[in-house]
C-alpha cells in the first residue's frame, strides 16, 4: 500500500521543478526499480515519472544509467496491460534521441518492441517508433541497430506502411529503409525485397517532398549497387527516377544519376533509359554538378550496349555525341571511357553521320596523331576514324588529316587495328585530300602492308597503290618506295588469285614511265606479266600486253627483251596471235616487233615458225593498217635475220605483196623491205614474179621511201634463174624501161641496172622488150659516152652485142651501135672482143 501511494506521489512531484531534480539527483534508480513491480498501477506511476525525468539529456542518462531500459524492453514486449507496453514504448522513444546512447538502447533490445508498433498501433504511435527506428539504426554497422530492425521484420512493415497514400512519418520511414539498405550486413534484406522496390518506387512516384524522394532514389542505388538492377526495371524504376534528373534538388539528381548509373549495369534497364538521354547529357556536361560522373557513366553503359533505342537515340544526338568527343580532352580515364563509347557506336552509320557533324572527324584524328595517350585509346581512335574513312565522310576525314594519322597508327603493330586502317586508306585514297596526302608521307607505309600475312590487308594496300599510281608523280612514289619488287614477288608467289590480278594491274601502270622502265625491268616485273598471257581474262592480257610493249621498246641492255623471251613470250604471243580479232593485237604485234628488232632476242623470234605464221596470219585478216606494217616490219626482221625460206614456206611472200600497193606508207615500206630481204632466197622467187608489177610501180617512185628495196627485190628477181620470173621481166616494159632509167643515175644505180639488163639479156624476149623500150640508143648512149666503171662498160657491150643479132640489127646500127662496140675494144677483155666482133 505504501508503494502504491508513494508511487502515485513521486508522479505528482515529478511534474513540479523541484521535484524532478531531487529525483535526477538520488530517486530515478528507485523509480525504475517500481517498474518491475507486480502492479500494473504502480508500474504506470513509475512510468510517468520516467517519462517526465526524460524530458531532457540529463534525465535520459539518469535513466540508462539506472538500467532502465532494459527493463522498459521487457515492459514493452511483455507487459499484458497495453498502456504499460505503450508508454514503456514512449519512453524509449525519448530515449532515442540520445544519439550519443543509442547502443545501449539497442543492446537492451529496444528495437524490437519499437518494430512491433509499427504493426497495430496509431499512426501517432507508428510515427514516434518510426522516429526512434531512424535514429537507432543510422549508426555504424557494430551498433547492432539495422540487424535488428531487419530481424524483427522492420522491412515488411515498412513497404506497407509506404505504400499507396500519405503518411506524415513518411520520411522517417524512408530514411529507416535507407539506414537498412546502407548498412553491408542488412542491405540484402532489402536489396532481395521486390515489395520494397515497388515502395521506393511508389514514394518517387507520389510524393512532393524533395528530401523523400532523394532518399527513395539513394535507396534504389543500393539496391541496384546489390545487383536488384533488373527488379528496378521491372517495377518502373527507371522511369520513377528519371524525372528527378532536371530537379532544382541535388540532392534528387545526385541520388537519381547514381540509381540510374548502377541501374544500366543491367541492359534490360537502356530501353526505359533511352528516353531520358537528353537530361543524362544535360546534367553529364554540367562541370559542377556531383551527379555528372554517374549522368556520364550511364551515357557510357548505353553507349556500350545493344539496345536499338538507346543506341538509336544516341546516335542520333548530336548533344551527346558532343559531350563524348568533349571527354576525349579529359584525364587519361575519361578518354578511355569516352573512346570506348565512340568505339562502340561508331558500329552506326548514323552516329557516324552525328560525329562528323559535331566536329569529330577533327577531334579524333587529334586523338590518334596527338601525344601519346594509351595504347587501348589509340586502337579504338584508329578503329573509329577507320570507319569514318568510309563515303560519304572520307573527304571530311582526310580534310582533317585522317590519312597521316592512320598510317602512324600502323606503329601500333596490332592485326585488328592494321586490316581497319588498311580499309580506311583504300576509302581515303580514292578522294584528292587523303590521296595527296598519301603521295606526302604515307607510300612508304602502304607498300609496308603488301607485306602483311593477310590477304584482306593486301588487298586493301593494292587498291590504295592503284589510286597512288593514277598519275605519273604517284608511280615516282612507288618506284622510289621499293613497291616494284614486293609487286612482283605477291604476283608471282601470291595463293590468292584477286592479289596476283591486281598487283600484275599495278605493275602495269608503273610501266606508263617509261623513264623507269628499267627500274621495273630489273625488279622482275616482266615474268609475272607474261604470266597473265597464259590464262587470264581477255582484258587483262590487253593490260599485260600493253605493258610488256612499254617494257621491251627500250635499249637491249635494258633487259626487257631478253627477260620476255626468257619467260615464254614468243609462244604465248603465237598463240594470241591466231586466228579471229583480238582488241590488243596492235600492241602484241608491237611487243613481237621489238623482240626481233633487239639483237640479242631475234633468233628467238626468226627461228620460230609458228612466229612467221602468226605474222602472216596477221597480214591475211587485220584491217589495220599500223597491225598490218608491224607485222610486215616483223617478217622484214625474221628474214635479215636468215628464216627467208620459212617466210616462204608459210606464205608470206603472197601475203606481203598486197601491201606494195597499200595507201599506208609503212605498209609499203615495210612489206618492200620484207620482200626484198625474203628476194635473197631463190625460192621467193616463183611467189614475187606474180608482184612484179606493184614492184616495178614502186620502184618507179622516186618520192617513196620504199622505192630502194622495191628496186633492190627487182634486180634481185633479174638475177636470179626462176623462170616464171624471169618470164615475168622479159615481157614487162614497164621493168625493162625501169632499169634502162636506173642507167641514167648514180654509180651504184647504172652498175645495178646494167647487171639487171645484162641477165636477162640472154632472153630474147627480153631483147625485144628492150628495143621496144627504146633501150637501143639508151645502152649506146651508156656504152660511148662518158667514162662508166668498167664493169658497166663490159656489161653494156654484151648487152649491145646481143642487141646487134636479127631483128634488132637495125634499131642497134641506127642508134649509133658499130661505132660504140668498136670504141668498146679498147677494154682489151677478151669476152669482149668475142662479142663485140
Amino acid at each position: 500500500a505504501v508503494t502504491r501511494g508513494v508511487a502515485g506521489a513521486l508522479e505528482q512531484l515529478a511534474r513540479c521543478d523541484s521535484g524532478r531534480a531531487a529525483l535526477l539527483r538520488s530517486g530515478v534508480p528507485a523509480c525504475v526499480r517500481l517498474l518491475e513491480d507486480e502492479s500494473d498501477e504502480v508500474k504506470l506511476h513509475a512510468l510517468s515519472v520516467l517519462e517526465d525525468v526524460a524530458s531532457d539529456d540529463q534525465g535520459k542518462r539518469k535513466l540508462l544509467e539506472a538500467k532502465a531500459a532494459s527493463v522498459l524492453v521487457s515492459l514493452a514486449k511483455e507487459s499484458g496491460t497495453v498502456t504499460v507496453r505503450r508508454r514503456s514504448n514512449d519512453i524509449l522513444c525519448k530515449l532515442s534521441n540520445l544519439q550519443s546512447e543509442a547502443s545501449a538502447l539497442i543492446a537492451a533490445g529496444a528495437v524490437l518492441p519499437l518494430v512491433n508498433i509499427l504493426r497495430d498501433s496509431s499512426e501517432c504511435e507508428q510515427a514516434s517508433a518510426i522516429a526512434a527506428l531512424r535514429r537507432l539504426t543510422c549508426g555504424s554497422e557494430t551498433s547492432g541497430g539495422q540487424q535488428a530492425a531487419v530481424d524483427a521484420g522492420c522491412v515488411g512493415l515498412l513497404v506497407q506502411l509506404l505504400g499507396p497514400g500519405t503518411w506524415p512519418a513518411q520520411s522517417d520511414a524512408m530514411h529507416v529503409l535507407h539506414n537498412l539498405v546502407s548498412c553491408d550486413c542488412t542491405r540484402s534484406s532489402v536489396a532481395s525485397d521486390v515489395g520494397a522496390i515497388a515502395a521506393c518506387v511508389g514514394v518517387l512516384r507520389a510524393s512532393s517532398d524533395a528530401e523523400v524522394r532523394a532518399l527513395a532514389a539513394a535507396t534504389l542505388a543500393c539496391v541496384a549497387e546489390a545487383g536488384s538492377r533488373a527488379q528496378i526495371v521491372a517495377a518502373g524504376g527507371i522511369d520513377a527516377l528519371s524525372p528527378l534528373l532536371s530537379s532544382e534538388n541535388g540532392a534528387c539528381r545526385q541520388q537519381a544519376s547514381r540509381a540510374l548509373n548502377s541501374a544500366a549495369d543491367d541492359v534490360s534497364s537502356h530501353s526505359a533509359l533511352a528516353s531520358s538521354l537528353p537530361a543524362l547529357v544535360t546534367l553529364a556536361g554540367s562541370a559542377s554538378d556531383e551527379a555528372r560522373a554517374s549522368a556520364m557513366g550511364t551515357v557510357h553503359k548505353l553507349c556500350g550496349g545493344d539496345d536499338g533505342a538507346a543506341r538509336g537515340a544516341l546516335a542520333s544526338s548530336g548533344a551527346a555525341v558532343s559531350l563524348l568527343l568533349l571527354e576525349l580532352s579529359g584525364g587519361a580515364a575519361e578518354q578511355a571511357s569516352a573512346m570506348a563509347s565512340l568505339h562502340s557506336l561508331s558500329a552506326s552509320k548514323e552516329a557516324l553521320a552525328t560525329v562528323v557533324g559535331s566536329g569529330g572527324a577533327q577531334v579524333l584524328v587529334g586523338v590518334l596523331s596527338g601525344g601519346l595517350p594509351e595504347p587501348s585509346v589509340r586502337r579504338r581512335a584508329a578503329a573509329v576514324v577507320s570507319r569514318l574513312s568510309a563515303p560519304p565522310h572520307s573527304e571530311a576525314v582526310a580534310s582533317a588529316g585522317g590519312a597521316e594519322a592512320l598510317v602512324g597508327a600502323l606503329s601500333l603493330g596490332e592485326r585488328a587495328v592494321t586490316r581497319g586502317v588498311a580499309g580506311a586508306l583504300e576509302q581515303l585514297a580514292r578522294c584528292d585530300s587523303g590521296r595527296a596526302a598519301l603521295l606526302r608521307s604515307g607510300v612508304p607505309a602502304c607498300v609496308r602492308l603488301l607485306e602483311d600475312e593477310s590477304d584482306e590487308v593486301k588487298l586493301h594496300a593494292l587498291s590504295v597503290l592503284e589510286d597512288v599510281a593514277s598519275d605519273d608523280q604517284g608511280k615516282r612514289k612507288l618506284l622510289e618506295a621499293k613497291a616494284a619488287s614486293v609487286l612482283v614477288s605477291l604476283a608471282k608467289e601470291s595463293g590468292t588469285v584477286t592479289v596476283r590480278r591486281r598487283s600484275n594491274d599495278i605493275l602495269c601502270k608503273l610501266s606508263n614511265l617509261q623513264s623507269e622502265a628499267s627500274a621495273l625491268i630489273a625488279a622482275g616485273a616482266v615474268l609475272p606479266l607474261v604470266n597473265i598471257l597464259r590464262d587470264s581474262s581477255e582484258c587483262e592480257q590487253a593490260s599485260a600486253i600493253a605493258a610488256l610493249r612499254r617494257l621491251t621498246c627500250g635499249s637491249e641492255t635494258s633487259g626487257g627483251q631478253q627477260a620476255a623471251v626468257d619467260a615464254g613470250c614468243v609462244g604465248l604471243l603465237v598463240q594470241l596471235l591466231g586466228p579471229g580479232t583480238w582488241p590488243a593485237q596492235s600492241d602484241a604485234m608491237h611487243v613481237l616487233h621489238n623482240l626481233v628488232s633487239c639483237d640479242c632476242t631475234r633468233s628467238s623470234v626468226a627461228s620460230d615458225v609458228g612466229a612467221i605464221a602468226a605474222c602472216v596470219g596477221v597480214l591475211r585478216a587485220s584491217s589495220d593498217a599500223e597491225v598490218r606494217a608491224l607485222a610486215a616490219a616483223t617478217l622484214a626482221c625474221v628474214a635479215e635475220a636468215g628464216s627467208r625460206a620459212q617466210i616462204v614456206a608459210a606464205g608470206g611472200i603472197d601475203a606481203l605483196s598486197p601491201l606494195l600497193s597499200s595507201e599506208n606508207g609503212a605498209c609499203r615500206q615495210q612489206a618492200s623491205r620484207a620482200l626484198n630481204s625474203a628476194a635473197d632466197d631463190v625460192s621467193s622467187h616463183s611467189a614475187l614474179a606474180s608482184s612484179l608489177p606493184a614492184l616495178v610501180t614502186l620502184a618507179g617512185s622516186a618520192s617513196d621511201e620504199a622505192r630502194a628495196s622495191a628496186m633492190g627485190t627487182v634486180h634481185k628477181l633479174c638475177g636470179g634463174d626462176d623462170g616464171a620470173a624471169r618470164g615475168a621481166l622479159a615481157s614487162s616494159g614497164a621493168a625493162v624501161s625501169l632499169l634502162l632509167l636506173e642507167l641514167s643515175g648514180g654509180a651504184a644505180e647504172q652498175a645495178s641496172a646494167m647487171a639487171s639488163l645484162h641477165s636477162l639479156s640472154a632472153s630474147k624476149e627480153a631483147l625485144a622488150t628492150v628495143v621496144g623500150s627504146g633501150g637501143a640508143q639508151v645502152l649506146v648512149g651508156v656504152l660511148s659516152g662518158g667514162l662508166p666503171e668498167p664493169s658497166v662498160r663490159r656489161r653494156a657491150a654484151a648487152v649491145v652485142s646481143r642487141l646487134s643479132a636479127p631483128p634488132h640489127s637495125e634499131a642497134v646500127a641506127s642508134a649509133g651501135g658499130a661505132e660504140a662496140l668498136v670504141g668498146a675494144l679498147s677494154l682489151g677483155e677478151r669476152a669482149v672482143t668475142r662479142g663485140v666482133a
